[in-house]
C-alpha cells in the first residue's frame, strides 16, 4: 500500500459503494460486512455521513440509505416522490416517541388535505380521516402552511375559508388571524389551542420546498394536558422531522 493512501478515506468510499445500485436500506452490520470494514469504524463513518446528509438513517428501523446530498453531488436525479412516502418513517418515529396522533397535511391547489395519519393507541386520542379537508383558520396544519405560502396562494386559500367558529377559542376575525402569521413564521410552528375542539390541542411545523414555501405540514395532536406537558419536546422533534423530510423533496 502506498504511504500516501489514507485508510479512513478508503473505508469511507467502500461504505458508500455498498449503496450503489440498490434502493434497499442497509443495517450497520450489513454495511460493515459488505465493505469489509470493522464495526467501530463503520459506525463512525455512517454517523458522519448521516450528519452531513450524504446518508439517511431511518429513525424507526435504524437502517441507512443514500441521502439527498449524495444524490445531488453525484448528479443523479432523485425523481419526484410523494410527500406521504417521504414522510412515512418520520411519522412512525413521532408516533413511537409520543404515542399521540401524527397528521400529515398537503397543499393541493388552494386547499389543504390530510394525506396520512398515524393514530395513537391511547383510548382518548384525536383522529381525522385521510383525504378530508381541514379548517385552515383553526387547524395547526392549516396555519403552518398558510404562514409559509405566497401572497397569491394565501388569498386564494382565504377566499375558500368558511371561518366557522368551532369553539369559543376559534379565531374568526380575518384581521386578527392574519396578524398571527408573522409570529408563526418567526417561531417556525403553529398551534391549535382548542380552536377546533375543546380539550384538544395540536402543534404543527411546515414542510418547505427549495424556495422556502410550504408544500405541506406535519403535526401532533391530542388531549390538551398531554400536548401542553410535552410542548417543547414535540416542537423540537417536529421541526427536526420537517427539515429532514424537506431534504427529500
Amino acid at each position: 500500500m502506498s504511504k500516501y493512501r489514507v485508510p479512513m478515506i478508503e473505508h469511507t468510499f467502500r461504505i458508500i459503494e455498498c449503496f450503489a445500485g440498490t434502493e434497499d436500506e442497509l443495517s450497520l452490520t450489513e454495511v460493515s460486512s459488505r465493505a469489509k470494514v470493522g464495526s467501530t469504524s463503520t459506525f463512525r463513518i455512517l454517523y458522519t455521513l448521516t450528519e452531513l446528509d450524504y446518508l439517511f438513517k431511518n429513525p424507526v428501523s435504524g437502517r441507512y440509505r443514500l441521502g439527498a446530498k449524495m444524490m445531488q453531488t453525484a448528479w443523479r436525479p432523485m425523481g419526484k416522490k410523494k410527500l406521504a412516502e417521504i414522510a412515512s418513517p418520520f411519522m412512525d418515529f413521532l408516533l413511537q416517541q409520543f404515542n399521540e396522533t401524527v397528521n400529515l397535511g398537503a397543499l393541493e391547489g388552494h386547499e389543504i388535505f390530510y394525506v396520512d395519519i398515524r393514530e395513537s393507541s391511547r383510548s382518548f386520542r384525536m383522529g381525522a380521516s385521510v383525504g378530508t379537508g381541514l379548517a385552515m383558520h383553526a387547524a395547526a396544519l392549516g396555519k403552518a402552511v398558510a404562514a409559509f405560502t405566497s401572497p397569491e396562494i394565501l388569498e386564494a386559500m382565504l377566499s375558500r375559508c368558511s371561518w366557522v367558529r368551532f369553539t369559543p377559542r376559534t379565531i374568526t376575525d380575518q384581521r386578527e388571524w392574519r396578524a398571527s402569521l408573522p409570529r408563526i413564521r418567526k417561531r417556525g410552528y403553529a398551534l391549535d389551542k382548542e380552536e377546533t375542539e375543546l380539550g384538544a390541542s395540536c402543534i404543527a411545523t411546515p414542510i418547505l420546498d427549495g424556495q422556502k414555501m410550504a408544500v405541506g405540514a406535519i403535526s401532533i395532536s391530542g388531549p390538551s394536558p398531554r400536548i401542553i406537558a410535552n410542548k417543547e419536546q414535540i416542537i423540537a422533534e417536529l421541526k427536526r422531522c420537517s427539515e429532514k423530510i424537506a431534504l427529500w423533496l
